[in-house]
């Protein structure tokens, strides 16, 4: 009941009606969503909006932007707390799932924000970003639509009157997941590559400008594996992209390959092919990969790895 009477109160400071529009768009930058609203003059008091995500994406958290403390939409009334009339804790945007008509599930969830201020230093912006949440696509990649409707249980938008009607557009978003099972391509030209990829493992350093980064190589990429790169680093402070460390690699892993063996790096087999019948995986080919790179930096390379089955 404390919960109902704060945001009761929230509404009903009122200054005078000036806007007729407001805007909620959302922003889907790889995984992470933004919402931003937009106003022609008079603030929105407060949001409840209901937020779902096609197919299997999972919002995996959700975080509110505030400009500076107590100024924007900071007010959660869904699950503030308050102990004698003082917040004991300020809770979360997302509506509990026990409350009537509120959106839930892994992909799904009810936001509650609103604000509170009087006079202008804390006064919320006409537009600004105000909240964000991350997703989690399945492994296998696709597509999710972001849809954004006003919750109207809860009143959907609230202007600073109560009693405006403003004319509210909510524009969603698509978030595209990458295919983090298949990292390599399988596309003519990669074919026998992509063969051996799957038998060895699917090891993320042969994927090059595709590798998928877990775990991350010491220097952040792999795109010069297939030159001689073996360690994923540069070395005497950036200037060498294939050096000691990758013949380190090489030596360490020299005639190995049986696919069965997971003790060898197979970042040391810098060509992707078999030497000796396939019976070594790391061997002259790669040393002489290595060789003909020694010493040079990324600017004499280019970032073009895996290299098609005709060139690797």
């Amino acid at each position: 009941m404390q919960k109902l009477v704060l945001l009761m109160a929230v509404l009903a400071v009122a200054a005078p009606a000036l806007a007729t529009t407001v805007t909620v768009t959302a922003t889907c930058d790889a995984n992470v969503v933004t919402l931003r609203y937009t106003t022609d003059g008079n603030q929105p008091r407060a949001f409840a909006l209901d937020i779902v995500c096609s197919k299997d994406a999972n919002i995996v958290k959700v975080e509110p932007l505030l400009p500076a403390a107590e100024k924007g939409y900071w007010v959660y009334p869904g699950t503030i707390d308050i102990i004698n009339g003082e917040v004991n804790d300020y809770g979360t945007p997302v509506s509990p799932e026990y409350y009537p008509e509120t959106k839930q599930g892994p992909n799904a969830m009810t936001i509650e924000m609103g604000s509170l201020y009087v006079g202008g230093p804390n006064k919320p912006a006409t537009n600004a970003n105000f909240l964000r949440f991350g997703l989690k696509g399945p492994k296998g990649g696709g597509t999710s639509v972001i849809t954004i409707t006003e919750n109207t249980i809860r009143g959907g938008i609230v202007m600073e009157d109560p009693n405006e009607n403003p004319t509210v557009t909510l524009t969603g978003c698509t978030v595209t997941f990458p295919n983090l099972n298949d990292c390599f391509p399988n596309t003519t030209g990669y074919t026998a590559q992509y063969a051996d990829w799957v038998t060895y493992g699917k090891p993320d350093c042969w994927c090059g400008q595709y590798a998928k980064l877990v775990p991350m190589p010491p220097s952040g990429t792999w795109k010069y594996q297939c030159y001689g790169d073996a360690k994923g680093d540069t070395q005497v402070s950036g200037k060498y992209r294939v050096y000691t460390n990758d013949y380190g690699v090489l030596s360490a892993n020299w005639k190995k390959g049986a696919a069965t063996d997971t003790t060898w790096n197979r970042c040391a087999d810098i060509d992707h092919k078999g030497q000796v019948s396939n019976k070594y995986r790391v061997y002259t080919n790669d040393y002489n990969r290595i060789a003909n790179n020694w010493k040079k930096s990324d600017s004499a390379l280019t970032p073009a790895c895996p290299k098609v089955d005709s060139q690797s």
